[in-house]
């Protein structure tokens, strides 16, 4: 696997850990960064690379740190009660 498609698949990965945590649609995730549901799931599968500025984007939409999305950063989120 070369290193970029396995970036791509961790990438993705946290993404989608990150969506359901917060309990966000692909939907949704799809409607903020102008892309469709499949565009999504593509980007979840590692399938489709992300760009900088859709990390930021999402940085901002899950409320997380932009570093969060480094492969170096290990995925912790914390559920709490409301």
């Amino acid at each position: 696997m070369k290193r970029l498609d396995k970036f791509d698949k961790q990438l993705g990965e946290k993404i989608r850990i990150f969506r359901m945590v917060k309990n966000i649609s692909q939907e949704v995730i799809g409607l903020c960064l102008g892309m469709s549901k499949q565009q999504i799931s593509n980007i979840e599968r590692g399938k489709r690379g992300v760009r900088v500025v859709e990390i930021f984007k999402l940085s901002e939409l899950f409320d997380v740190p932009f570093e969060a999305f480094s492969p170096n950063k290990e995925v912790k989120y914390q559920m709490v009660d409301k």
